[in-house]
């Protein structure tokens, strides 16, 4: 955090001062001693002695009323950010995240996932089920049609899975990234919830800048997958690993996908709304979709006005109450 205010202090006149709070909690007393006497060994006593730092001892779930209500205590409109990184993937349930939504405005969600885990021991057997309920997912509404041992039926598995993520969890924008070992056969997800589009746009910026270990599987335009289901017939999965290929193949397969969704607003559509419907199917953050955008207008697919009726020529101009506007050719097109 003292990195990021000296960063946004460096062309500033009035300095920007970053009020952050933090909340660690672990269920083990030794791991929480070790954390405060790693806070203070690095220099940050104060926080600990201000209450600006708060090491709890305890599970996540008995200790995230009591964090609800401070963080809304020391005002709304603020933002929070819950990193759950749990062993499993019932530490952190479906009902327990839709609470953090349901009480705290500006939240946003970090969770990570053993999905491969999970789907491995699938089962109908009455323990596996109740311990599905726990998460928040009731197996037996299982849209999943294939035979198990089909490699179709692992893919439909974590569609069905990762769309039960999503819809529980009261969040409005979900994305799920798989975690790449090179160490261990099994996948973990890291599952990205909030309820803002540059919150969400933020997030999926990040992995196109770092390009680590993490992955995106699916098409790399707007997909049925993760969200709507596996479609067989649509979906050729690849693994993007967001470097320069899989920046190319995003940008030339949304130059397909985006025309149909705009011709269906025959009066226009904003661009920040063409964002949201898309947010959750696509890997492509703004960066690529202004591209993408700026090529169609200059096909005359569409043209794109700003708010007061002005055209825009910039793809770097785009903001996101600019509208976009069908044209005859994109009937054509289309």
């Amino acid at each position: 955090m003292r990195a990021v205010e000296a960063a946004i202090n460096i062309d500033r006149t009035v300095p920007f001062s970053l009020n952050a709070r933090y909340y660690f909690v672990d269920r083990k007393k030794q791991y929480i001693s070790y954390l405060e006497n790693r806070i203070r060994e690095y220099g940050f006593s104060r926080l600990l002695e201000q209450d600006f730092c708060k090491c709890i001892v305890g599970e996540f779930s008995d200790k995230v009323d009591a964090i609800i209500t401070d963080v809304n205590q020391k005002g709304r409109g603020k933002h929070s950010i819950f990193l759950l990184d749990q062993y499993g993937y019932i530490d952190a349930t479906l009902g327990l995240i839709k609470k953090i939504f349901d009480n705290v405005s500006g939240a946003e969600v970090i969770l990570t996932f053993a999905a491969d885990k999970l789907i491995d021991f699938f089962n109908t057997s009455e323990k596996y089920t109740g311990l599905m309920k726990r998460l928040g997912i009731d197996p037996t509404k299982s849209d999943v049609t294939t035979n198990r041992g089909q490699m179709i039926w692992r893919y439909q598995m974590e569609s069905w899975i990762a769309k039960q993520l999503h819809e529980e969890s009261g969040a409005k924008y979900f994305t799920r990234f798989f975690i790449v070992s090179s160490k261990s056969n099994r996948a973990y997800w890291l599952l990205h919830y909030s309820n803002h589009l540059r919150a969400h746009d933020e997030m999926v910026r990040i992995h196109w800048a770092v390009q680590n270990h993490f992955a995106h599987y699916g098409t790399a335009g707007i997909n049925k997958f993760p969200i709507l289901g596996f479609d067989p017939e649509r979906i050729g999965f690849q693994e993007l690993n967001f470097d320069a290929d899989a920046k190319t193949l995003s940008h030339d397969a949304l130059l397909e996908d985006l025309p149909p969704i705009a011709h269906a607003h025959r009066d226009g559509i904003r661009v920040d709304a063409l964002r949201a419907i898309i947010a959750n199917h696509t890997p492509a953050d703004m960066n690529i979709l202004k591209n993408v955008f700026n090529q169609l207008r200059d096909q005359k697919i569409w043209e794109i006005r700003t708010e007061v009726g002005g055209e825009r020529r910039s793809a770097n101009g785009i903001r996101g109450t600019d509208i976009i506007i069908p044209t005859q050719q994109m009937g054509l097109f289309l």
